[in-house]
């Protein structure tokens, strides 16, 4: 009797976690910078990943998102009435225990994104193998699956401001050196007087 390879588990998700960290970012709007890499496409609920793209413009807008700032706009989404309408705002905010554990639900949530991705390439591969195609093209199936999935390693989150600010911040430091060294010198002089010097926890290849 041939293996079953396309068991029907279901799809991999935490809707609990998604409704966690939404509401958390409702209480607090300082934990979205804490949450690393997590995107809208991470969200297994549509509704909770056009939430999230919502509360990070307005956030980054400079405007508040809050269940009272974004009541109107949620309520006029479609397929939102069994929710409860923009009641769920408030819900949300229920289940944000504490802002705490925000960052490690945003790992919960990317994970699980990657593991289902990791399936629908799976799956394809099988089919693809039962198929007949080439072994190099199935292959390369599984190969898509991984290349730039976000396991959930907690990452910074940096605004173009704040990375604006940063690089203004080393020019005026490079000018206001007067060529002397800012940084790690390597011992070649041409290297030294074009760069000033390295920063610590920087990887630079010379080639």
């Amino acid at each position: 009797m041939p293996l079953d390879m396309t068991p029907d588990r279901g799809p991999i998700h935490n809707v609990e976690a998604e409704q966690a960290v939404l509401g958390a970012i409702l209480v607090n709007n300082d934990v979205l910078p804490r949450l690393g890499s997590i995107r809208s496409e991470h969200f297994f609920d549509p509704i909770h990943g056009e939430l999230f793209r919502k509360i990070e413009s307005t956030v980054e807008a400079g405007d508040l998102a809050s269940p009272i700032t974004l009541r109107d706009w949620f309520a006029a989404l479609p397929s939102v009435e069994g929710l409860g309408g923009a009641l769920y705002l408030a819900r949300l905010t229920d289940n944000a225990i504490t802002v705490f554990d925000a960052p490690a639900n945003a790992r919960t949530i990317i994970n699980a994104h990657a593991r289902r991705a990791i399936v629908a390439s799976a799956e394809a591969a099988i089919e693809s193998a039962y198929s007949g195609n080439d072994p190099q093209e199935t292959a390369s199936l599984l190969d898509a699956s991984i290349i730039g999935l976000d396991f959930g390693k907690p990452r910074g989150r940096y605004r173009f401001s704040e990375t604006m600010k940063a690089t203004v911040e080393r020019v005026a430091e490079a000018y206001q050196s007067d060529g002397r060294p800012i940084g790690i010198m390597t011992g070649l002089r041409d290297l030294d007087r074009l760069t000033r010097g390295f920063r610590r926890g920087n990887l630079v290849i010379i080639a």
